[in-house]
């Protein structure tokens, strides 16, 4: 299952995920809150295993961070694993100066609290 979102999440085939533009303002939430109704709707009858990964330059509306450590805790027990990697173009400081994106600091404390199931890395491209 691929989702994409800006501020307005929606599934997606592989090559749209991959190779399809859009901008808008970004909502992590809004990706995840679709995630855990799909893994409600298509995958709770325990014979799956999910893995959840995401891929981010880590921009998020400061407001919505709280939401995304939320669900992510709602439907970590579900999960395999979930891995989340950011993709650092600034050598470590974001556009603004500050060393960290507006997401990196959330999930790095997520991170400490679940270490047996969520991962993360940064990249300094998405190649």
């Amino acid at each position: 299952v691929f989702i994409r979102h800006t501020h307005v999440a929606k599934e997606v085939d592989e090559r749209e995920f991959f190779y399809g533009t859009e901008s808008g303002g970004t909502v992590v939430s809004t990706a995840l809150d679709m995630m855990d109704k799909i893994l409600e709707e298509r995958y709770s009858d325990g014979t799956w295993n999910v893995y959840g990964a995401q891929a981010t330059d880590g921009d998020n509306v400061k407001q919505d961070n709280e939401k995304c450590t939320q669900l992510l805790e709602k439907m970590i027990p579900d999960l395999q694993a979930y891995f989340y990697l950011e993709i650092d173009r600034n050598g470590g400081m974001n556009p603004w100066g500050r060393s960290s994106s507006d997401l990196w600091p959330d999930m790095e404390k997520f991170q400490q609290q679940h270490p047996e199931s969520f991962f993360m890395a940064k990249a300094a491209k998405p190649s």
